[in-house]
């Protein structure tokens, strides 16, 4: 996260990185997820979708309609 301070404004704050931390048959995995405006991997882990799925999210990547 990085956040933007001016003088006399409001503190505005953006996500700039999302990392996905694992284990996968007794191995940590780092997957880099978003990076500065982009999405770079499509792919998650199978145990963060798993966690999704139980949080009714089919598809993180699709933005809700709210």
């Amino acid at each position: 996260m990085q956040s933007v301070v001016k003088q006399g404004e409001k503190i505005s704050r953006k996500i700039t990185q999302i990392i996905c931390l694992s284990r996968y048959e007794d191995r940590n995995e780092k997957t880099m997820i978003y990076e500065d405006g982009r999405i770079l991997c499509r792919k998650l882990p199978p145990e963060l979708m798993r966690k999704f799925r139980m949080a009714g999210i089919t598809d993180p990547f699709k933005k809700s309609e709210n």
